[in-house]
């Protein structure tokens, strides 16, 4: 559990340092999500963004293709809470 809490508090200390200034590549974004997944399930604290800002954000991009193809204005589909993993 000590070696498990190290490693936990060092990629935090690692993506705050990277975040609060220092240049950011490709790799970096990756220790970034882990990171603050890992914050999440350690305070446990839903991350954002999650699922469902993902869900909300596809539909949106869909009804922007069909208004496109259609040249018409199109309604984003509301989300039944059912489809959530809530």
């Amino acid at each position: 559990m000590i070696c498990h809490n190290y490693r936990f508090a060092l990629a935090i200390q690692l993506a705050k340092k990277l975040i609060d200034g220092h240049i950011i590549g490709y790799e970096h974004t990756f220790i970034i999500m882990m990171a603050t997944f890992m914050e999440g399930l350690h305070s446990g604290i839903n991350p954002a963004p999650n699922f469902e800002d993902g869900y909300r954000n596809q539909l949106v991009i869909e009804a922007v293709e069909r208004s496109a193809e259609s040249r018409q204005w199109m309604d984003v589909p509301a989300i039944s809470d059912s489809l959530l993993f809530s």
